[in-house]
């Protein structure tokens, strides 16, 4: 339910001819997700939350729901992991899964493989692990990521992982709007860069940090901080926030130190 994900989902569901809306089974209380919620029940509609296993079929398509595999504390985890299986091609779209639920979907024994990966959680280094690579073995790798932004995703490791893998990387920060097309036998790519994309492409590179604001809470003291508080937590107790409001709803407590 994060902005970045549904941020235009009421636009999409007002403005277009929507059959069904497919969410995990997770709420927030963000003004984002009440107009979600609202654009689905002014147009009559009711939220699926699908399980592991399911398939929908969609023109010819064979879309397979690969997870959430149960339910996760976080937001990131619950995500939609989607394999869509479009002749003899193959793309994965894994949302913001982290390695925790890829160790859940491997688990599983799904057939993983696919020719295109969108990579998850915008190339952060918790998700991508390395046995969920090797199981999906991507020849083209999608990274959807905002140009400098304050995250530095995609992150080394991550794209590290990717390269020794052989994929070929795509970038939004980089490459602006990535257009992939298949005919169920051949796969190509076309990037229509947007505009200042190219005025921003070394920033993205060196991972320059935007002009805004990131709070990264500890799962365990339930505190939230600025990204510069000398209390951070280790990496595996954070979580990553688009703004106070999110850490306050979520029932973070400000930090008395950096005081967020």
């Amino acid at each position: 339910p994060h902005e970045d994900h549904i941020g235009s989902l009421d636009a999409i569901i007002n403005h277009f001819d929507v059959d069904a809306v497919y969410m995990p089974k997770i709420m927030h209380t963000s003004k984002t997700f009440e107009d979600v919620l609202d654009a689905v029940a002014n147009k009559g509609l009711k939220i699926k939350s699908p399980d592991p296993g399911d398939t929908i079929d969609f023109n010819g398509l064979e879309i397979e729901v690969l997870g959430p595999q149960r339910e996760y504390k976080d937001f990131n985890n619950n995500s939609i992991v989607l394999k869509v299986n479009a002749g003899e091609t193959a793309f994965l779209f894994t949302g913001d899964a982290e390695e925790t639920a890829e160790k859940d979907i491997l688990q599983a024994d799904y057939d993983l493989q696919a020719d295109v990966l969108k990579v998850g959680h915008h190339g952060s280094s918790t998700s991508s692990s390395q046995a969920f690579l090797q199981a999906v073995k991507p020849k083209y790798a999608v990274i959807s990521v905002g140009v400098g932004n304050s995250y530095h995703h995609p992150e080394e490791e991550a794209l590290q992982r990717l390269q020794s893998i052989g994929a070929e990387i795509y970038r939004t920060d980089l490459q602006g709007n990535i257009v992939c097309t298949t005919d169920g036998k051949n796969i190509a790519f076309n990037c229509n860069s947007v505009s200042g994309t190219e005025v921003y492409a070394d920033a993205a590179r060196n991972n320059t940090p935007a002009e805004e604001v990131v709070y990264i809470a500890n799962k365990k003291s339930k505190k939230f901080h600025l990204e510069s508080c000398a209390s951070l937590p280790d990496e595996e107790n954070r979580i990553y926030l688009e703004d106070r409001e999110e850490a306050i709803s979520l029932g973070y407590t400000p930090c008395g130190t950096c005081k967020p």
